[in-house]
């Protein structure tokens, strides 16, 4: 049973009382586990004295159950205990991922055989010597406490960075995702504006084919047609003009030959107008009114 009597303790920073209520902040929680109850409450009186809050346990099964209550912030844990050694304890611990960061500092009696590679293997941090020597507990206690600190610190410093890290490269696949997208895009945009160009050649040189092709049409059509018949009539006017007699053959004559003249130069002018036939002619007046333009010329 936990003695409550007042007692003074010496430590490095004076004597303090030990027994009572005390006011202060703390410093951290801490188990003891040790079926030595003297050496338990002279390392409580010391702890306690100091600003933290102890807890203690008789065994090692005890030190198990109760480190799920008090999540200590350091475990001082004996080696030689009934049942159930400081060793196995403590890996027992560290095997679990709720309690496997809690520092282990391992406490042995001079008289008792201490194997520190052992122990370090087991997962402690530092060990000391029973009877415990005030300075040095306080200090090693110190140590690992702000240690331990340090680390969760770091993990979170790290957790957080992590976060950081990750909502980042988030960040960073949606705007590559996007520039890709946008790439892509573009490349499809390119492509289609290529097909187009492509088919706009092609309608072009189509278009040109089918002009020339039009052009060597009328061009043939003015010359088979139209040209052949303006010589038919100049044959048949001819012959008419040689058949003629009596008092009216010089009238007529003269009409004829008129004819002829005008037959003879719109053959003349046709042949020009093939040789000048442009597809913008065409598009505008079309081949009828092309030729009227051409005879109103020549009959002005």
């Amino acid at each position: 049973m936990t003695d409550h009597r007042p007692i003074a303790i010496l430590s490095g920073t004076g004597i303090f009382q030990c027994g009572g209520r005390m006011n202060f902040q703390s410093h951290g929680t801490i188990l003891i586990v040790d079926d030595d109850m003297l050496s338990v409450e002279m390392c409580r009186h010391l702890l306690e004295a100091e600003g933290y809050v102890v807890h203690s346990a008789a065994d090692g099964k005890e030190a198990l159950e109760q480190v799920r209550g008090v999540w200590p912030d350091l475990i001082l844990l004996d080696i030689v205990m009934p049942e159930m050694g400081g060793y196995k304890v403590c890996l027992l611990l560290k095997h679990q991922e709720s309690t496997k960061d809690i520092p282990v500092i391992f406490m042995s009696g001079l008289t008792e055989t201490f194997d520190k590679v052992k122990a370090f293997e087991a997962g402690g941090v530092d060990f000391i010597s029973k009877p415990v020597e005030p300075l040095e507990l306080m200090a090693r206690v110190r140590t690992q406490i702000s240690l331990s600190r340090l680390q969760h610190q770091l993990k979170e410093v790290n957790a957080d960075l992590e976060r950081r890290v990750a909502s980042r490269s988030r960040q960073l696949s949606m705007v590559n995702e996007a520039l890709v997208a946008e790439i892509e895009e573009r490349k499809q945009t390119e492509q289609a504006l290529t097909y187009s160009q492509a088919q706009l050649r092609a309608l072009y040189v189509q278009l040109a084919n089918l002009e020339e092709g039009e052009r060597r049409r009328l061009a043939r059509e003015l010359h088979d047609q139209v040209g052949q018949n303006l010589t038919a009539l100049g044959i048949n006017l001819n012959v008419v003009l040689n058949q003629l007699s009596g008092t009216s053959r010089e009238k007529v004559e003269t009409r004829l030959r008129d004819s002829l003249r005008i037959a003879t130069e719109t053959a003349v002018s046709i042949r020009d107008v093939m040789a000048a036939l442009r597809p913008q002619v065409l598009d505008d007046y079309g081949l009828k009114a092309a030729l009227q333009m051409e005879a109103e010329r020549f009959t002005a």
